[in-house]
């Protein structure tokens, strides 16, 4: 519509980067790029898309977060079967979690993750969760012990900002322990347990 959303100035050989903010244009708007003096030419903004799309539980066990990576500064939309569950908006990065109660959902529910100005792509509500869970110091207090019950004979996996720290199988009964080395987190992290 004619408004500047960027400037910048070409180098030594022609090539130029000019950044535009995310807040400044949506996804399929077309751009206009003019050269000082120049005729003008057309580029589109990239239609928003979700990649690395997964939903896990959420850490107090009440519901999930379906996390992935879009178009930075993009809200994106959770629907279950057309009713939307959940609403985030994309950080700088691309990054989003959107939390989603576990009263709206089902486990098994297919879920449809969809950008502002893009294609939605779809997430399975894991049919397995943890409840009951409690993180206390083990018993020489070189770590921890992650407790808590889920389905029979179900592998059990802590994580720490994405990162892996334990892994242990759950009884006969759901029951787990997972072993966790104080070495491998810190007091006042919040860890993921995921079935």
């Amino acid at each position: 519509d004619g408004k500047p959303v960027g400037t910048a100035t070409s180098d030594e050989n022609g090539d130029f980067t000019v950044p535009v903010q995310g807040t400044d244009v949506k996804p399929g708007d077309t751009l206009t790029v003019t050269p000082t003096g120049g005729t003008g030419v057309e580029t589109t903004v990239p239609t928003a898309a979700i990649t690395d799309v997964t939903t896990t539980p959420n850490d107090k066990n009440t519901g999930y977060n379906v996390t992935g990576n879009t178009t930075p500064n993009t809200t994106v939309t959770v629907t279950d079967n057309g009713k939307p569950v959940g609403t985030a908006t994309s950080g700088e990065n691309g990054d989003f979690t959107v939390p989603v109660d576990g009263t709206d959902v089902t486990p098994g529910d297919t879920l449809t993750v969809t950008p502002t100005g893009g294609k939605g792509v779809t997430t399975t509500v894991p049919t397995d969760t943890a409840t009951d869970v409690k993180t206390t110091p083990n018993s020489d207090n070189t770590g921890y012990d992650v407790t808590g019950k889920t389905t029979p004979n179900t592998t059990v996996t802590v994580t720490d900002g994405g990162k892996t720290v334990g892994t242990g199988t759950s009884d006969g009964k759901g029951n787990f322990t997972v072993p966790v080395k104080g070495t491998d987190v810190t007091p006042g992290d919040t860890l993921t347990v995921t079935p």
